[in-house]
């Protein structure tokens, strides 16, 4: 009777111990201050390995043109935007099995985007003036997040293809016109900063 009694209660001991380590996998809710692109970013656990991620930002960027007489120019945008993401972590269990650090987040992902900033960045090689006006942005990404405990340093980089649009610039018979403009290219974005959260 005592060894069955014994056998139970270590049983039940291994089973709790696993449903606690069951409930620690996987990721967690996670606000951010950021440097690089500076703003603030919230990320919010909404399953095991998936979260909701919403950032407001300044968006940095740059474009060039060349005029009729092909005088070549450089103009630099500092412009408010938003993001929004779906995040898939996908690599637990090759970190955790090389014995690499997984919690706050510190995996791989893949995401849709949604991104959007106010600014007067031409979508072409333009001279033209443009108003300062939305300009959209959809992407898929992959991404790679890095929240170190020390000093709570944090990484996040991703890069895919996408689809930007909005009303752009071109000459007409009335000098200036704007039509809607789509363009495919690049997305990237680097996000340095700090995470406040459960170490």
């Amino acid at each position: 009777m005592k060894k069955l009694f014994l056998a139970t209660l270590l049983l039940e001991a291994a089973t709790a111990f696993c449903q606690e380590k069951d409930d620690t996998e996987g990721v967690n809710s996670l606000f951010k201050i950021t440097i690089i692109n500076p703003g603030v970013s919230y990320e919010q656990k909404i399953a095991k390995f998936q979260t909701l991620f919403l950032q407001a930002f300044m968006n940095t960027s740059s474009t060039s043109s060349t005029d009729f007489y092909g005088r070549k120019s450089y103009k630099f945008y500092f412009d408010p935007a938003i993001t929004f993401q779906y995040r898939y972590y996908f690599n637990y269990k090759r970190r955790s099995g090389k014995g690499l650090r997984t919690e706050n987040n510190n995996l791989n992902y893949l995401a849709p985007v949604y991104q959007a900033f106010w600014s007067k960045a031409p979508l072409s090689n333009s001279f033209f003036p443009n108003k300062t006006r939305p300009i959209h942005m959809v992407a898929a990404v992959w991404g790679i997040q890095r929240n170190y405990t020390k000093a709570h340093f944090a990484l996040d980089l991703n890069i895919g293809p996408a689809v930007m649009f909005a009303s752009s610039t071109y000459s007409d018979e009335n000098l200036y016109a704007y039509d809607k403009k789509t363009q495919f290219t690049l997305y990237s974005q680097l996000n340095i900063g700090f995470w406040f959260g459960k170490r």
